[in-house]
């Protein structure tokens, strides 16, 4: 999958390691959450620049045991203890406000500021 090629009109709902990491690379942001640690967490990091998506990276370790209420959980009900995933909503069809909306429902606060991707 080239991810920057996505359909115009798809949402793309991708998980796993090593699929993700593929997607880090083409996106030139490999290291994306090389400082985040060892300890239990959850970060998400969105990109407003790629021309057809609104992108979403949720990097995750330590995952308690499931519960409704943890943001993750709301994300994937079998999410494993640690784990990757990358969304993409069409630009065509979602609104910066429903994103943020859906930021919030991942787990952002309220001062989450989308991060740019280098020019290709």
């Amino acid at each position: 999958m080239n991810v920057w090629e996505l359909d115009k009109e798809s949402i793309y709902i991708l998980e796993g390691d090593q699929v993700v990491r593929d997607l880090l690379e083409q996106l030139r942001v490999p290291d994306l959450f090389a400082g985040v640690g060892t300890d239990q967490h959850h970060v998400l990091v969105a990109f407003d620049n790629h021309p057809t998506h609104w992108i979403i990276f949720n990097h995750w370790q330590g995952l308690p045991d499931y519960s409704p209420n943890h943001a993750v959980h709301r994300l994937m009900r079998g999410a494993d203890p640690n784990g990757l995933l990358f969304t993409a909503f069409p630009k065509s069809s979602t609104s910066q406000t429903q994103v943020e909306r859906k930021l919030k429902e991942f787990g952002a606060d309220s001062e989450f500021q989308f991060s740019q991707f280098l020019p290709v």
